[in-house]
């Protein structure tokens, strides 16, 4: 047994606690992944930082809240499952110059690469709570309790029964500028972590502060809305003021008022 041989050249590295048996050995090898992770706490995301394994099967189910601080020039990474920088199960990175999410899931007829991405930006400074559900049929993006995006998808997902590492951030790209928290990975479709279809209606009682990025609630449409509110001016700003906008983005208004 040499470290390294007398035939090549020496890898430039260190090595330490080298153990070699003529048998196989169960306290040497690791158990196999678990089919969840549950990983608490916040942190900082950071290039490399692998967060467990997971074995993989028909479908996964991915929660965590992030905190973007800034944005970097280029893709940055926020969560990575995989091996190698082409498995997504899922992938997830931001835009570059963004905090706009791009989502990756490898899929058997439609490629590892395969994207589901909501238009919506994240704001800075403020935590946001994502889930990403992928089956069979269909990838769905959730943010904060409300459903940005669903590609339905009719194909299998790659790496079936595979263990794969869970990255917050990945080793290959940019780590995103943020603080990540509470991630979860399960290896099926987590009803507990997907949140509930929207209602039809919302009511929110007393009175508040109008206040940027303020998210009331969400809401089911139909071919017919109905909107009511009391409003107190206080002043006026000169620019567009926003009062209640209806919407996942700044083009979509049901109804948008300023």
């Amino acid at each position: 047994l040499w470290a390294s041989d007398p035939w090549s050249y020496p890898a430039v590295a260190y090595i330490k606690d080298v153990k070699f048996y003529n048998s196989w050995q169960s306290s040497l090898v690791p158990k196999a992944a678990p089919k969840f992770l549950v990983k608490s706490g916040s942190w900082t995301l950071s290039k490399n930082k692998v967060l467990g394994s997971v074995l993989l099967s028909s479908a996964h189910t991915l929660s965590f809240s992030v905190f973007p601080r800034g944005h970097v020039g280029a893709w940055s990474s926020v969560v990575h499952a995989g091996l190698e920088n082409h498995q997504h199960a899922p992938g997830i990175w931001f835009y570059p110059g963004q905090t706009r999410l791009h989502v990756r899931v490898g899929r058997q007829r439609l490629g590892s690469n395969w994207k589901c991405d909501p238009a919506y930006t994240l704001p800075i400074g403020h935590w946001s709570k994502i889930v990403v559900v992928s089956t069979y049929t269909y990838t769905k993006v959730y943010i904060n309790g409300v459903k940005h995006v669903e590609c339905i998808a009719n194909s299998h997902l790659l790496y079936q029964n595979s263990e794969v590492a869970l990255w917050a951030s990945d080793p290959w790209s940019y780590p995103a500028v943020a603080y990540i928290k509470d991630v979860k990975f399960y290896n099926s479709w987590q009803s507990s972590l997907v949140p509930k279809a929207a209602p039809k209606f919302l009511v929110k009682s007393g009175s508040w502060t109008l206040s940027k990025n303020k998210v009331l609630g969400s809401v089911l449409l139909s071919s017919a809305h109905t909107l009511s509110f009391s409003v107190f001016p206080r002043g006026h700003v000169g620019a567009w003021s926003s009062v209640v906008h209806a919407g996942l983005e700044n083009h979509q208004h049901a109804p948008g008022i300023w």
